[in-house]
């Protein structure tokens, strides 16, 4: 193979990997400062919105459901929501809110959302139920 042609094929693949990694990159520098690590670094919200995982046939969380739970409410303590909103089937939201109120947080604290089968019935009924768009702090896993 001519010398050409194998410099050709090397800026190529150079310029292939370049268009490839580049914008995972810029995505990457650009997002870092607005990955947040501690619950202090959060914004004061309107509402923490746990979104709903599946609960035991002898209506307990599951550990899962749990740690989600926990996070909302840890944010909740730290002052960083003035709300909690439980988003789940009927029986699995009402299970979440009683776990909330076993641990300490006032019924009357607890907004449940027994109409999400999956994650996009949360955002519906958020956005239907608040029309003046409050600010949230969604609870979940990643």
């Amino acid at each position: 193979m001519p010398i050409k042609t194998s410099k050709k094929i090397i800026i190529a693949l150079l310029v292939l990997i370049v268009i490839y990694w580049l914008p995972l990159a810029i995505i990457m520098m650009s997002s870092r400062s607005s990955i947040i690590d501690s619950i202090d670094q959060l914004p004061v919200s309107d509402a923490v919105i746990i979104f709903g995982a599946h609960v035991t046939e002898d209506g307990e969380v599951t550990p899962l459901l749990k740690e989600r739970l926990d996070a909302g409410k840890a944010i909740f303590d730290a002052g960083k929501s003035k709300k909690i909103v439980v988003s789940n089937t009927e029986e699995a939201a009402n299970i979440m809110a009683k776990y909330l109120q076993k641990e300490g947080v006032e019924a009357n604290l607890i907004e449940i959302d027994t109409q999400a089968v999956k994650t996009t019935d949360t955002c519906s009924y958020e956005k239907n139920k608040h029309a003046e768009n409050r600010s949230v702090i969604f609870v979940s896993q990643g």
